[in-house]
């Protein structure tokens, strides 16, 4: 039996493919296209400030530019604050726009920039989705083909509509990947308390499972129940482990209780 199950996210889809004990696949995938962070001109950290026509880290902001308050906000000062401030600092009039404003402070003053943001997960429209699955699905097909099993976590309807949106859509994107090749593994929804039977369901219950769901992987793995030694050292060190330890314990159910 070789069992690929999915714990369902957008930012977080995580997956697991166990065949008997071992563990051949635990990752997890962002489906959104990454976003390029804005570097400083000076070194390879994050930029914070522009300066004159520069784009730099706080560290490397030249000393000829100092900072204000004003200017160190997520939203540009108003038009009658951008003026105040060039006659305050006694900047070069150069006109009284908030173009002109801004060229003129730039000459003395760094001016916060913020870094570019992913789109949140909830916003993303089902073409992108369903865009971002098929070639997710494309792409792992050398680690999918020969599963026996699919199982997704069943997302609540009502509660959380966009995500079971993405359920659905990764059935049907996994089944015609299957189909495309050939194989008909079966397909089950697995409901969240499944995976973590002693907590409690529900809200009141999430953290509670998440912590127990990791509890659970080490100790599968540090028993010999699974084994890959690679993949659990990799585990180990992921910032994002609650999602693939949910992954993993549905595929270890599913073949337990075979």
């Amino acid at each position: 039996m070789k069992v690929l199950a999915f714990d369902i996210g957008i930012k977080n889809l995580a997956f697991c493919i166990l065949e008997n004990v071992n563990v051949l696949a635990l990752e997890n995938v962002n489906l959104l296209e990454p976003v390029e962070s804005i570097l400083c001109s000076k070194c390879k950290l994050k930029a914070s400030f522009r300066a004159g026509s520069e784009i730099v880290c706080k560290r490397h902001v030249p000393k000829t530019h100092t900072f204000l308050p004003q200017l160190s906000g997520k939203k540009l000062p108003s038009n009658k604050v951008l003026k105040d401030l060039v006659k305050e600092h006694e900047c070069e009039q150069l006109g009284w726009t908030n173009e002109k404003c801004v060229e003129s402070l730039s000459k003395k003053f760094a001016f916060s920039i913020q870094q570019p943001k992913q789109t949140n997960a909830s916003h993303v429209s089902l073409e992108i989705l369903h865009d971002a699955l098929r070639l997710f699905s494309e792409n792992a097909w050398s680690l999918f083909s020969g599963c026996t099993h699919v199982l997704l976590e069943n997302q609540p309807a009502f509660k959380n509509p966009h995500m079971k949106s993405v359920q659905v859509l990764l059935f049907a994107t996994l089944r015609e990947e299957f189909l495309k090749h050939g194989q008909t593994p079966s397909y089950h929804f697995v409901h969240a308390k499944k995976k973590v039977q002693d907590a409690p369901a529900g809200d009141a219950g999430y953290a509670e499972r998440k912590n127990k769901s990791e509890d659970r992987v080490k100790q599968l793995f540090d028993s010999g129940s699974v084994v890959n030694a690679d993949l659990y050292e990799k585990w180990k060190k992921a910032t994002k482990k609650s999602d693939m330890a949910d992954a993993l314990c549905m595929a270890f159910d599913r073949i337990s209780d075979a």
